[in-house]
C-alpha cells in the first residue's frame, strides 16, 4: 500500500505526523522516500533515524547528511554519531564515515577529526 502523497513539502511534515503516531511506519518510509517529501528537512530527519534505529548507520547518513546540508543542527549530529557506528565497524572497504565527515564539515564540530577515522588511516 502506497501512502498518499502531499502536494508540497510543508504538507509532508504533517502527514508524516499523523503516520508515525498511529504507527505506520512502512507508509511513513514510503513517504518521506518519495518527492516531494524526500526533500523536506523534517522526513530526511526522520528516515535517518529509522535507518539508524535498524542497524543501518550508512543509510541513516545519507538521510541525516541531506538534512544538514539544509543546516539541520541535530541532523548533524545524528550523523556524526552514524559516522562513529560505521567507524566502529572497521569496514576498510566503505569510507562512508569519512565521506560523511567532509560532505558536511563535521570534523570541525567534534574533537575527534575525520582523519583520524579507520578507513581514513
Amino acid at each position: 500500500m502506497r501512502p498518499e502523497i502531499p502536494a508540497n513539502e510543508v504538507d509532508c511534515w504533517r502527514r508524516l505526523t499523523e503516520l508515525d503516531e498511529r504507527g505506520e511506519t512502512t507508509l511513513a518510509i514510503a513517504l518521506c522516500e518519495t518527492a516531494p517529501c524526500s526533500l523536506d528537512v523534517h522526513c530526511q530527519r526522520y528516515l535517518g533515524w529509522i535507518y539508524a534505529g535498524q542497524g543501518e548507520p550508512e543509510k541513516a547518513s545519507e538521510w541525516y547528511l541531506k538534512a544538514a546540508s539544509q543546516g539541520d543542527s541535530e541532523a548533524i549530529e545524528e550523523c556524526w554519531k552514524c559516522v562513529l557506528m560505521i567507524d566502529a565497524k572497521g569496514d576498510k572497504e566503505s569510507c562512508s564515515a569519512v565521506q560523511c565527515c567532509a560532505a558536511v564539515g563535521i570534523s570541525e564540530l567534534s574533537a575527534v577529526p575525520c582523519e583520524g577515522m579507520f578507513c581514513a588511516r
